[in-house]
């Protein structure tokens, strides 16, 4: 004897009360009327994530009920979403879209220190050239792109919009499942204003997640609030850094001959620290806000750094 699952009688009734049949919706969906006929006459497993998805899309009904339904999701557990999976699935549209709102970042804050940091992630295209690759429509150097800028520059709406992109959910639907005002969640975007604790989690209720910070801190590595970096911070924690360094360096005798010796650690160490030794450097990058100095640019350094101290050497 066939047993009809919840999942399968209540697909049946919302397709009939929307006057739909099993072949307009297959023809909606994409999912076979075969396939579809199969699981509503409990022939057939239930449904994988992926043509529910599509199945709510077609009959413009909530995912996550038929999520639940399907056992793919419980209030206890909710979803866990994989980043790596959110981009590989992320449609054509929206990777456009975050890309085009990456060139506006230059157009807007040229001097941002954002702003030179994503044109330091291009590894000098220029910009106009990356605009005209955007427009090229090519989805192969789109995929390259938005994975590589999205994981270094993505920031917490940019998030929810890949959660909203993967669910088809608008924002307007997002502030009615969240239960926030769609004027205030539109605020909240423009403004990159991290939301309260409790709008936060209604936010991730909305996408079917208990906890969508946690989540979010485990996928970024990032924290939101200050009471989990002072947290932080109360632990001091640090690490050691190691690397290798010329262990002998040319001093200079009395009568102007030079000759070679071991320096100690504690001269290794206060050399770290010491500007004039870091900016003698040739063959080492030295940086300022982010940007690699020339050799010329560490001199011109070095003669402003004398001219300043000048006059107090002579004191």
């Amino acid at each position: 004897m066939k047993v009809i699952s919840d999942f399968a009688t209540t697909l049946r009734n919302i397709r009939k009360s929307k006057s739909m049949s099993i072949r307009s919706l297959s023809e909606i969906s994409g999912v076979s009327h075969s396939y579809l006929s199969q699981v509503e006459n409990g022939t057939r497993d239930t449904p994988s994530p992926e043509i529910i998805k599509k199945i709510a899309a077609a009959l413009n009904y909530d995912y996550f009920t038929l999520m639940r339904l399907a056992g793919h999701m419980t209030i206890k557990t909710g979803i866990d979403y994989s980043v790596e999976d959110l981009i590989n699935k992320a449609s054509d549209e929206y990777k456009k879209r975050f890309l085009t709102d990456m060139t506006k970042i230059f157009d807007t804050a040229e001097n941002n220190e954002e702003t030179k940091s994503i044109k330091q992630s291009i590894n000098g295209v220029d910009l106009n050239e990356f605009k005209e690759n955007l427009k090229a429509d090519s989805k192969e150097w789109i995929n390259i792109h938005f994975e590589r800028f999205f994981k270094r520059h993505g920031r917490f709406y940019d998030y929810i919009a890949l959660l909203q992109d993967y669910s088809n959910l608008t924002l307007n639907e997002l502030a009615k499942r969240a239960e926030i005002p769609f004027k205030e969640l539109i605020r909240m975007i423009k403004e990159d204003e991290v939301p309260e604790v409790t709008t936060l989690e209604k936010i991730g209720q909305a996408f079917g997640m208990d906890n969508i910070y946690e989540w979010f801190k485990k996928e970024t590595n990032c924290i939101l609030y200050d009471e989990d970096l002072n947290e932080i911070l109360s632990h001091n924690k640090k690490v050691k850094i190691t690397f290798e360094v010329d262990a002998y360096a040319f001093g200079s005798a009395i009568n102007a001959s030079k000759y070679l010796y071991r320096v100690s650690e504690e001269e290794l160490r206060k050399r770290f620290f010491t500007i004039d030794y870091l900016l003698g450097l040739e063959n080492e990058n030295v940086y300022f806000k982010n940007r690699i100095l020339t050799n010329k640019q560490k001199s011109n350094v070095l003669r402003i750094l004398e001219i300043l101290f000048e006059d107090q050497d002579v004191e």
